[in-house]
């Protein structure tokens, strides 16, 4: 069964661990509050540590973010 805590975490670790896939994962949790409060904040903070990474789904989630008006910053626009 689906366990978005537990892949929280492994997400969270992951991150630690400068993994930019890890952290552009944990960033959609936090988005859509699966597993974990939902927190927009964070979500931006970690697609912008996993695009700083070089992942390449986190920089496009922050480019949404920000074309929508959630957050991301005007760089990502």
């Amino acid at each position: 069964p689906l366990n978005y805590g537990m892949a929280a975490e492994y997400f969270a670790r992951g991150c630690e661990l400068q993994h930019g896939y890890a952290c552009g994962n944990l960033g959609a949790l936090y988005l859509t509050g699966k597993g974990v409060p939902l927190d927009r904040a964070r979500a931006v903070k970690y697609f912008t540590k996993g695009c700083e990474l070089n992942d390449s789904n986190s920089c496009a989630a922050l480019s949404k973010l920000a074309e929508i008006g959630l957050g991301g910053g005007a760089q990502w626009r």
